[in-house]
């Protein structure tokens, strides 16, 4: 790692880039991923040192005696598990790349698979199917007539990933397990509206969390949607048709959780700009209340016009710049 970042040095090496470069895996043959989280700000400050000890004896840039005699020392933290390696992963490449978060499941909701997601074709509209895999990412959004929640979650199995319409009835019977990396068993019909693969579901089982029932085939929809057949234990749809499901895809964001940033004292401007960059590169639905500390005393709050996505990853970032105990609901 100290070559590493020698022979980069700090016009290319800084805090965004190798973070990501940490985070994605990219330098598992040089340390850990959570040593190197952990360790960043030695690293950059390590990257600085080199540059200075460089321009100051006139050394090339690839000088040996540089690279043998630089030492950097790193503080001891616990490994990160694979549920955040894999998070990290997703979150930077777009896909789980060292495995897949069901790997270990598989043998668990293989029995569950009636249709594997990639095999949803446009030629299945309006059948019937159950499919299994994990949530990746949910958005809860009120229906305009009623003002009730429902849910858009993005399901994926090790083949690939869909779109699932939690609607209200289903979603008031069980709002806890639409969460992502929850694993789940999913009974619903094919849409293909507007040329997009989509599963209107009707029945929801989180995986070892009870029974799950066996599969019964359904008749296809009419129109659609809701012909009302069969045991429905999640909400009765009896009374749903297509114009239903157009009425509730005009929506309103769910006002979600606020955000409290609390800056320091005597805190460095450039924590600000550090705030900003994560506030940036992170859109989402949480508000943010920024608490700046008053001369003197007392603290000063400023509603912040963007908003954020409040992931674990994104926590732990905040938590980082301004600390544990300045980062609440």
């Amino acid at each position: 790692m100290a070559e590493f970042l020698t022979r980069l040095g700090p016009k290319v090496i800084n805090k965004k880039s190798l973070e990501a470069l940490a985070m994605a895996g990219a330098l598992d043959d040089l340390a850990e991923r959570n040593e190197l989280i952990f360790n960043m700000e030695r690293m950059l400050a390590f990257a600085a040192g080199i540059k200075k000890n460089i321009d100051s004896s006139q050394s090339s840039l690839f000088s040996e005696d540089v690279i043998e005699t630089a030492k950097i020392e790193f503080e001891e933290t616990a490994s990160a598990d694979k549920k955040q390696r894999l998070a990290w992963e997703r979150e930077l490449l777009g896909m789980y790349v060292s495995e897949h978060p069901l790997s270990d499941l598989q043998p668990i909701i293989e029995p569950y698979q009636q249709k594997k997601i990639v095999e949803i074709i446009a030629e299945m509209e309006n059948q019937f199917v159950r499919v299994a895999g994990i949530i990746t990412s949910v958005q809860e959004i009120l229906t305009k007539k009623n003002n009730q929640k429902m849910a858009f979650i993005k399901v994926e199995d090790q083949t690939r990933s869909i779109e699932v319409l939690i609607f209200p009835k289903i979603f008031a019977y069980t709002p806890t397990i639409f969460t992502p990396d929850q694993v789940l068993v999913i009974d619903g019909f094919v849409s293909n509206k507007d040329g997009e693969l989509k599963i209107l579901a009707e029945e929801v089982f989180p995986v070892g969390e009870s029974k799950i029932p066996e599969f019964k085939p359904r008749a296809k929809k009419k129109n659609g949607w809701g012909n009302g057949n069969g045991k429905q234990p999640l909400g009765d749809f009896a009374n749903s048709n297509q114009q239903n499901v157009d009425k509730a895809k005009i929506i309103i964001p769910v006002t979600t959780e606020t955000i409290t940033i609390t800056i320091p004292r005597n805190s460095d401007k450039s924590i600000l700009a550090e705030i900003k960059e994560v506030i940036s590169t992170h859109p989402g639905n949480n508000p943010i209340l920024l608490r700046v500390p008053k001369n003197g005393s007392g603290w000063k709050e400023i509603r912040v016009k963007n908003r954020l996505d409040l992931s674990p990853v994104v926590r732990r970032k905040l938590k980082e710049i301004v600390g544990k105990e300045n980062i609440g609901p």
